[in-house]
C-alpha cells in the first residue's frame, strides 16, 4: 500500500503532478532506475575497462566497447519484441521471462567481471615474473662478462619494499573553483546550454 500524506482529497484530482506527487515512492524508483539504468551502470563499465585495459591498448579497444555498448539497446528491443509477440500479449509471461533474462544477465555479468579480473591479474603477475628474470639475465650476463675480464659497467639500485614513495598531494579544489575552471571552455558552456 502506498503511503498517502496528502488525504484523500486528492483521489478525484486529475492533476499528473499531484499524482506524481501522492505516488512519490513509485515516482522516486522509476527516476531512480532510470538514472541508474543511463549513468550508473556505464560508469561502472568504464571504470572496469579502465582497470584493465592498459594505455597503450586503449585506443584500440575503446571504440570496440563504445560500439557494442551501443548495440545492448537494439538486442534488448529484440528480445522485448521477441517475448511480446510469443507470448500473446500475456503481461504476467512477459514480466516473469524479462525477471528471468535480466537475473541471467546479472550472474553473466558477475561471472565475466570475476574472469576479467582474474585474468588482469594473472598477466600482471607474469608481467613482474618477466621483468625479474630480465633482471636476472642482465646481472648473470653481466658477471659471465666480468669473469671473462671484459669491462662491464653496472647500475646498482637500492630499493626498500617495505616503504613506498610518498608524494606529495594535489591541492584539492573547491566546488567553486571547479566550476569556475570549467565555465572557462566555451565546449562545456555549449554543452550546457
Amino acid at each position: 500500500e502506498n503511503l498517502n500524506f496528502m488525504g484523500n482529497s486528492l483521489e478525484t484530482s486529475s492533476s499528473p503532478l499531484l499524482a506524481l506527487l501522492r505516488h512519490w515512492t513509485f515516482s522516486l524508483y522509476f527516476v531512480v532506475s532510470e538514472i541508474w539504468a543511463s549513468a550508473g551502470i556505464p560508469l561502472l563499465f568504464w571504470q572496469c575497462a579502465n582497470d584493465v585495459t592498459p594505455l597503450e591498448q586503449a585506443k584500440r579497444f575503446y571504440p570496440l566497447f563504445a560500439v557494442f555498448g551501443n548495440l545492448a539497446p537494439i538486442a534488448s528491443g529484440k528480445i522485448m519484441t521477441g517475448l511480446v509477440s510469443f507470448s500473446d500479449n500475456n503481461f504476467t509471461f512477459v514480466l516473469q521471462s524479462l525477471a528471468s533474462l535480466k537475473l541471467l544477465a546479472w550472474f553473466g555479468i558477475i561471472a565475466l567481471h570475476k574472469q576479467v579480473y582474474r585474468l588482469q591479474q594473472i598477466q600482471t603477475q607474469n608481467e613482474i615474473k618477466r621483468k625479474k628474470q630480465q633482471t636476472m639475465d642482465n646481472v648473470v650476463s653481466n658477471m659471465q662478462a666480468a669473469q671473462q675480464g671484459k669491462r662491464v659497467q653496472m647500475t646498482l639500485t637500492l630499493r626498500n619494499p617495505g616503504k613506498k614513495k610518498m608524494l606529495p598531494k594535489p591541492k584539492s579544489t573547491s566546488l567553486r573553483e571547479s566550476v569556475k575552471s570549467l565555465s572557462k571552455s566555451s565546449e562545456l558552456r555549449s554543452l550546457a546550454t
